[in-house]
């Protein structure tokens, strides 16, 4: 769930920052091209890889887990067959599009926090370090020149990109929920003819048994 925040978050700073950088709309658009491009190539690969699982050329197993309890077994096929159809819910697919919505509503929210903390901090600095260049910056943004002030910008906008990853770290999703992953559980679940909600966890069936073994037989697992 973190990785797709993280990239979901990435995304969407390295789309503010073309913005805030180059300011125009030719770039902006190169920029949500790259994405969008990058994007469908990992779903293309994805897709690729679940019907080549779906074909049954792995003969894996899984042990299915809910809250430490086993509930029951899976096979590989039938779980790459439950992805595809998880990837191609329109309803998952819209929930999961207002949820980024809202995530990036939360984030931008936070950033107009952010950045005039950002700078008032910076001027006190600037003023407290070198005041004759306090002052040089002060008169060139009375002047409205618009080189310093985009400068300063961009510096208060790095600072909220580090701030909000840094969050990120530390677990803020900003209310980012994976709508796939909680559908998934929820097949699965029911798969298993388990209608309790919990946490859902899938074990090699095969690396199970070995620890198992290696368990009442006191040896390490290989």
């Amino acid at each position: 769930m973190k990785n797709a925040y993280m990239a979901f978050v990435v995304g969407w700073l390295f789309l503010a920052g073309g913005v805030w950088l180059f300011g125009s709309g030719t770039m902006l658009l190169a920029v949500m091209g790259l994405l969008v491009l990058l994007g469908g190539i990992h779903i293309k690969k994805y897709l690729v890889q679940l019907r080549g699982r779906m074909a049954g050329d792995q003969a894996l197993t899984w042990v299915v887990s809910m809250n430490d309890v086993e509930i029951g077994t899976i096979t590989d096929a039938q779980y790459a067959t439950m992805w595809q159809s998880v990837l191609f819910d329109r309803q998952v697919l819209l929930e999961q599009f207002l949820n980024f919505v809202k995530v990036a509503w939360v984030i931008t929210c936070k950033t107009f926090y952010v950045v005039p903390f950002i700078f008032f901090w910076l001027v006190v600095f600037a003023a407290l370090s070198d005041p004759e260049s306090y002052t040089a910056i002060m008169q060139d943004l009375l002047k409205a020149d618009a080189a310093p002030i985009r400068l300063m910008v961009i510096i208060c906008i790095s600072f909220a990109v580090v701030a909000h990853a840094f969050a990120a770290v530390l677990g803020d999703m900003c209310g980012f929920k994976n709508h796939y992953d909680a559908a998934m559980h929820r097949r699965v679940r029911l798969f298993c003819n388990v209608v309790a909600e919990g946490y859902i966890r899938l074990q090699r069936e095969d690396v199970l048994a070995k620890i198992r073994e290696a368990v009442k037989s006191g040896t390490q697992p290989t």
